[in-house]
Order: structure tokens, then sequence, then C-alpha cells
């Protein structure tokens, strides 16, 4: 799983491309899709699961990888993470390597496995079998690699455990459920083994990546997600949105005795439906609204919010009808009080307007869709308005740290439920997204000088660079990625679990009548709920 992390962020790394990404074009999404497709073809009938990694995946996956070990050498606070990095790829590679013709691989083909009852086929682009077998290979015998038989087939090696599988090869077809996703990508997957029927694609282009998939849902998952909402937003001045239907959730709340005479089941069935968040650009404040169809309970938890919230957290000052507290981490107030038919979080006095900032392709397309969980945020670290007492020398891993969160630059996550399945996208902007001059520049800059926010640099390579994305992101501000990377966390302390107890359920339930089996394992997709994504970037 390390490895595959790596190899993605490498993937994104090495499009070549000097400026921002080019608008894409049909013909480049043809090609894309016409790149699976030939190695979709080479699948044997009866897949159950398989990955497709186009010859343009694999550029960027040897350009990319060669690329990341060069950006950790030239950053000393990074070495640590550099051995890290070249110590997963020796013992995952079974040595040391820097690009795929080290391992015998041709980064100018595609690789493909695809997962059978009796075992995987692989399709290996081999570039030196030699290379290969010196550090996979069981012997030289050209028909053997590792404990598969292989044969040459349409100018790869196509290796299966099971040799009656070779015979097949070259018969299969792109799989239904790639069809379902409604994009095409430059890495594409599926599984159809029970419990998990699910499908994704990979849209790649340097210093980003965007995940759209779906997957089937059993048992009570579905219901969980509300029937969703869209984001509210502010136009050009909105770095982060989020928007939560909890009503699935919130039915399932037991009456718990809270302060005041209050029980949790009340609270929660005083909720009314979506909540919406903002933060507005140049702030770190947010804005978070929830729609109440009988503020009373609300109202009474505000008025007696001493009694559950820390002392340490309370501002000296409590408004009347607020409840007002700090989070000294994030040198930040927060007021929350009863508005009407709303519960309101964020700052009773609004600040001043912030710049103007044009959302992006990812960030436009979550906010014109209609999601039962959706979150997206833009901004930089860089642009954080510092913090006092930093010390000119961090700790390694602190200095880490800042230097992980300054990669990011855009966070997108947003899913629904359409016939029972799953859609979800999953978008990420790294700081490689910029011209290479502007990145060697940001990464000169002293972790603790990114954290004080007193280096000029990012204010001068912004006007340097006026069209590359991270003029908009410094503009945006440090707030814009607090939305959805602390969704983010909350998710995965939840998420994993959750799934865990998804796939235990799975298991357990009896299967279901034929006519709903075949429902599910063709995720037939609902009629379109919300304008067609934006074109995606084009593929270098």
């Amino acid at each position: 799983m390390r490895l595959s992390l790596v190899l993605l962020l490498a993937a994104t790394l090495g499009c070549k491309k000097e400026g921002p990404a080019p608008s894409a074009t049909a013909a480049t999404a043809a090609h894309t899709g016409a790149a699976a497709d030939d190695l979709w073809k080479l699948a044997p009938p009866g897949a159950i699961g398989g990955v497709v990694v186009t010859p343009a995946a694999m550029g960027m996956i040897d350009r990319g990888g060669q690329e990341l070990l060069g950006v950790l050498q030239q950053i000393p606070d990074l070495a640590d993470a550099r051995r890290q990095v070249e110590e997963l790829m020796t013992e995952s590679l079974g040595g040391p390597a820097t690009s795929l013709a080290d391992l015998g691989l041709d980064p100018a083909r595609g690789f493909a496995m695809f997962m059978l009852p009796t075992g995987p086929v692989m399709v290996m682009p081999i570039g030196d079998r030699a290379k290969l077998d010196a550090r996979f290979g069981v012997g030289t015998d050209p028909a053997k690699l590792g404990d598969g038989t292989c044969q040459p087939t349409q100018g790869a090696l196509v290796c299966a455990q099971d040799a009656a599988q070779l015979a097949k090869v070259g018969t299969g077809a792109t799989p239904a459920q790639i069809t379902t996703v409604g994009s095409r990508g430059e890495i594409e997957f599926f599984v159809e083994a029970a419990p998990i029927q699910a499908a994704g694609v990979a849209q790649l282009a340097r210093g980003e990546v965007t995940l759209r998939g779906r997957m089937a849902l059993v048992g009570p998952y579905a219901a969980m997600l509300g029937g969703g909402a869209k984001p509210r937003i502010e136009a050009g001045r909105s770095s982060a949105f989020g928007v939560v239907d909890p009503t699935g959730m919130l039915a399932q709340v037991p009456a718990v005795p809270l302060p005041g005479g209050l029980a949790a089941d009340a609270v929660a069935s005083s909720i009314k439906g979506p909540m919406t968040v903002t933060i507005a650009t140049g702030t770190t404040i947010p804005d978070l609204r929830v729609p109440l169809n009988d503020p009373a309970p609300l109202t009474a938890l505000v008025a007696g919010c001493k009694a559950f919230v820390p002392a340490e957290m309370l501002a000296p000052e409590q408004p009347a009808g607020t409840c007002r507290i700090t989070i000294p981490q994030y040198a930040m107030t927060l007021d929350i009080w009863v508005d009407g038919q709303e519960l309101r979080i964020g700052a009773r006095t609004p600040a001043a307007p912030g710049p103007t900032v044009k959302l992006t392709p990812l960030g436009a397309e979550l906010a014109a869709g209609t999601w039962a969980l959706g979150f997206w945020g833009r901004g930089t670290m860089y642009g954080s308005a510092g913090f006092a007492g930093v010390p000119a020398a961090l700790p390694p891993e602190l200095s880490s740290m800042i230097r992980g969160l300054g990669v990011l630059s855009e966070l997108g996550v947003a899913t629904r439920v359409e016939n029972g399945a799953l859609v979800f996208v999953v978008g990420v902007r790294t700081l490689f997204a910029n011209p290479p001059a502007l990145v060697s520049k940001l990464l000169a800059i002293p972790a603790s000088e990114i954290l004080a926010g007193k280096s000029p640099v990012p204010a001068e390579v912004a006007k340097a660079f006026p069209d590359a994305p991270f003029a908009q992101d410094l503009a945006a501000g440090q707030g814009g990625l607090m939305v959805p990377t602390a969704v983010v966390g909350m998710l995965a302390a939840i998420a994993v679990p959750a799934f865990m107890r998804y796939m235990e359920h799975a298991r357990a339930a009896p299967p279901p009548p034929v006519e709903q089996v075949e429902q599910v394992e063709q995720i037939e997709p609902a009629a379109p709920a919300q304008p067609a994504a934006p074109a995606r970037p084009a593929t270098p």
C-alpha cells in the first residue's frame, strides 16, 4: 500500500509540463480510452478483477520516480523522508532502482493484471528480460517468470499461474463496470468479487490526480447517507466549501443524556437537513450552518455550553446568546449561536471580504453537484499568516510535516448514492502542478519560515508566475485547506472501522434474489442529477 502511494505521487510528478495544465480535448480523452481498451482486450474471460496502467501512466511513473527522489535530495530537512522512500522501493522492488528500466521494464508500454479464480494473469512490458529475471525471476527459462508460465503476446510478456489461461488471453473487452464510471483514465480498475463490486479510473496530470468510481452497497450502509444537497458557496470568495446530509446517521443517535436535561436523540432530531460550511478567501474562520426544524434544543445547548466545553477553551468574554470558544493551536476564536432556524458556527462579526479567487475545474464540478457528503478546498501552507515564537530550527518531525502540508494545494472529496451504488470523486492537486522553477524557489524556503509566515518568496514567485495555479492558491490563503483536510482526517478515523463492519455484514448476509444480484453487478447509472463534469486536464 505504501509503495502504491509513492508510485501514484511519482505518476503525478512525471507528466511533462512547464506551466498550468492545458484544457482537455475530445482527441485526448479518446486516446486515453483507446489505450486502456487495448489492455483490457488482453483479459481472459471470467476475470473477477483487474487493473490496467496505460503507456502514458507508465511514462509518468518512470519520470516521476526520478523527479521525486531529486526533489527529496535538494531539501536537507527531508533527508529522512528520502531514506525511507529509497528503503521502501529497495524492499519492494528487490534492490535499488531509480527507473523502470532498472527493473527490466519498458516505460513506453502498458501494464495490466487480471484476477481470476485460478490465479492472476499479468501483462508485463518487458524491456530487458535479463534484468527482470535477476530481480524477480527463477532461472532464465523464457517460458517462466517466478512461478508463472509465460508467453509473448502483442509485444508484451503475459504470465499466468494457470497456464490454461494463456490460450484465452486477447479475447476480452473493456469491462462493463468501467463504462458505468462515466469517465476514462490513465489507470483503470474493477473488482467483482463478493462482497465488493467496484470500479474506478484515475486521471493523471502533472502534480494532480482525480479518482472517480462506483462501489455497490449492501445492507444498511446505503441508507446511512442522506439524499444530498448542493454546496453553499459565494462565487469568487470561497476558498473552501462543504456539505453533508446527516439525516440518515442522525436517525441512529441514541437517547444519551446531555447537560441541561437534554437528550442526544432530541438534539439530533431537531436538525432539519444538510449542513453546509464555507471558508472565505484570505481567512481561516469557517462559516458553518445547520438548518433546524426546532431551534429550542440547540438554543438550550448553546446557553449551557459551560457545562461541557473545557474551561481552557472558553473565551473570557461570552456575548449573550453565544458560546465563544478559542482553539489555541490555530490561534482561532469561534462563535456558536442560533440564528432563527439555523445553528451557526463562525464569527458573529464577519471579516472583510478577501481577494477574488476563481474556482478550479474540480471545485466547479463539486460546487455544481448534489452530494450526500462533499468537501473541497484550495490554498497553500506558504500563505500562512504565521505563528508567533517559531524557532529558527524545527525538530525533524515537525519540519517534515510542514513540508508535507506545503505540498498540498487542493483537495476535494464527494460522494452520493445512486441505484444502490456509492458514486465518488476524489481529487488532489499538489505544488508540483506548477512550473518547476517556481517549485524550486518555494522548496528552498526553510520550514521554520513557512510556519512563521515571514518569507517574502511566496509573494515574489506568485507575482513572477501570475498564470500558475500557485498565484491563486496564495490568494486563497491557508484556510482553504482546513475544511477538506479536517474532514479527511475524521473520515479516516470513522470510515476504516465502518468498512470493516461493512465487509463482515456483507459476508454474513444471505444472497439476494437473482434480480437484485443482476442489478448490483451491473451497477446501472442513474439519470444525470447534475451538470456534466468539466473538462479534465489533458494528458501530457
